[in-house]
């Protein structure tokens, strides 16, 4: 679900400058969003080597962890790593009862946020098993003025139109299609084509 592409472009793009060690985490009322990680690596590629959650995306699956690496490096380096762009993070669950052995970690389910300052335009990208739980709603409402905070005037997407539960997000959000295109990326499914929606900055700011 909720899985909008990121354009083959962004790894030159986004490794031209590097990004400071120093991130705030925003807490959601069930996830944490934070900036992506070099011990985050296991957690991406899970994601990205998954035909589901790669279905739509701007390039094929994954198939090597130095794929992933590379990926993870480059949104590492970024300018809005930690700043308009995060991991998705679902913290690892309390403890049954204070006698327990059990182990558990915080996860990485997915990513989102602006991957192009430039240009505004979004990436978000959800673990298969944690779709139709109402995750990127909650993202996106923790999000969005957050964007209009650091100064965006618009955010834009470009969806696969198959992709329809991203789109139907995108909507309920206040998106609006202004184009589309066809043939602009090849993937596992072959050509996709592309519909593009803009988010305008509300009048008065937030």
């Amino acid at each position: 679900m909720a899985r909008i592409r990121r354009s083959n472009h962004s790894i030159e793009h986004q490794s031209t400058k590097g990004h400071s060690t120093e991130s705030e985490t925003i807490k959601t009322l069930r996830l944490q969003l934070r900036e992506a990680r070099k011990s985050d690596l296991a957690d991406f590629h899970e994601m990205l080597s998954s035909g589901d959650v790669m279905r739509y995306w701007a390039w094929p699956t994954h198939t090597s962890i130095d794929e992933t690496k590379s990926y993870l490096n480059d949104m590492i380096a970024s300018t809005t790593n930690g700043d308009m762009e995060f991991a998705i993070v679902l913290p690892a669950p309390m403890p049954v009862d204070r006698f327990s052995t059990a182990v558990s970690k915080d996860k990485v389910i997915g990513t989102a946020g602006i991957w192009d300052e430039a240009t505004g335009e979004i990436e978000l990208m959800l673990h298969r098993d944690s779709w139709g739980q109402g995750y990127m709603s909650e993202v996106l409402t923790t999000l969005i003025p957050r964007f209009w905070q650091k100064g965006l005037q618009k955010v834009i997407a470009d969806v696969d139109p198959r992709n329809k539960g991203s789109i139907k997000l995108l909507n309920r959000f206040g998106f609006v299609e202004t184009r589309r295109e066809k043939n602009t990326f090849e993937t596992d499914i072959g050509w996709c084509d592309s519909v593009f929606l803009e988010l305008w900055r509300p009048e008065r700011g937030v």
